[in-house]
């Protein structure tokens, strides 16, 4: 059930591929072990004029992408640095951007306060 929710920071021109939401779900589903249907994929647009950084002007900024991971349960740290690695490698090709510009976050252990359709997911 892992969900992935990916924000491009983009210059208002910028469009999204149609391809990248499907083509980072099929990489997560890798990455996971997931079967069909298993991974989601939200995939947003931030528009340059709503992304900064301190000290630094807006020509100075590159384009970032931050994707947050909430799964079951998140594992343990050697999993999470091989899992976080596989994806900042694969969506930075899929979004040709360098791998350095991509930021990962883990949400909490989803078990125990997330559901789907009405249905709590719980602990195994």
């Amino acid at each position: 059930m892992p969900i992935l929710e990916v924000e491009i920071v983009c210059a208002e021109e910028e469009k999204l591929v149609q391809e990248w939401a499907q083509q980072i779900a099929d990489l997560a589903a890798s990455v996971f072990e997931t079967g069909p249907t298993q991974t989601w994929v939200k995939l947003r647009k931030l528009e340059s004029v709503c992304y900064a950084e301190n000290g630094a002007s807006r020509d100075e900024v590159p384009s970032p992408v931050f994707v947050s991971v909430t799964k079951k349960e998140m594992g343990d740290t050697e999993t999470v640095r091989q899992e976080m690695k596989a994806l900042t490698v694969g969506i930075a090709e899929i979004l040709k951007k360098p791998g350095e510009n991509v930021h990962i976050q883990y949400q909490p252990d989803a078990a125990g306060r997330i559901a789907f359709g009405g249905k709590l997911v719980e602990k195994d």
